[in-house]
């Protein structure tokens, strides 16, 4: 059976330092887990129980923002934010290739059995270790200041923001293999018909970073006629 849990916790502090100068911080946790009996996607995990996976996905955020008054028509805001998920899986291993007579150079590494389908093709049974595990940490930081004036009917706005996105992950594909086999016949005498190992992990950093202008004009014209 399949479960689900998320557990929250969010604050905030808003705090005036002066007539003219106020802070407020913002703070979001969430612990989020769940198992799935049945991790499988179009063939490319067990789609009977016994194999499931453990997966967590775990947030964090936190805001803070500072508003001065330079003066009664100029406002200064300054925002700084940084966000962090991080997810994992981990699959259940209740048998090792170990234990069934099957040798990978990665077993000590990589305990577990590989995904083992057999006949593929028509829907059939599917066994063993997702062919893909990635654990990814995605993270986001931001850093904005933006000046707000007014001048009569007018109020002008500028400012930028600077943005840098990222995530770190380690790609496990196929790193404990995938062994097919035609029919259940082929199955019971050992005839493979596809065999795939991938005995190294992929580790990888991908990040952008943005910069944005911001230039506003808002206001009123009045046009008298006599």
């Amino acid at each position: 059976m399949s479960r689900f849990q998320e557990d929250q916790f969010n604050s905030s502090a808003d705090v005036r330092l002066s007539s003219h100068n106020s802070l407020a911080a913002k703070f979001f946790f969430a612990n989020t887990s769940q198992f799935l009996a049945l991790p499988s996607f179009r063939g490319t995990g067990p789609n009977v129980p016994g194999f499931g996976t453990d997966q967590t996905f775990n947030n964090r955020l936190i805001a803070v923002q500072d508003v001065q008054s330079i003066s009664p028509t100029v406002t200064n805001e300054i925002r700084v934010g940084y966000a962090l998920n991080t997810n994992t899986t981990i699959p259940q291993e209740p048998v090792t290739d170990a234990e069934v007579g099957i040798l990978r150079p990665n077993s000590d590494e990589l305990p577990g059995l590989s995904l083992i389908r057999i006949a593929p093709a028509a829907g059939g049974v599917i066994i063993g270790t997702a062919t893909s595990i990635i654990p990814a940490k995605p993270f986001v930081g931001t850093l904005a200041d933006s000046l707000t004036m007014l001048k009569g009917r007018h109020t002008f706005s500028g400012g930028m923001e600077i943005r840098y996105n990222g995530v770190n992950f380690t790609a496990q594909n196929f790193t404990r293999g995938q062994i097919d086999f035609q029919d259940f016949q082929h199955f019971l005498t050992g005839n493979t018909q596809v065999s795939t190992l991938a005995v190294d992990s992929t580790i990888a950093v991908s990040a952008l970073g943005t910069t944005t202008f911001l230039c506003r004009t808002t206001g009123e014209f009045l046009h008298r006629s006599r």
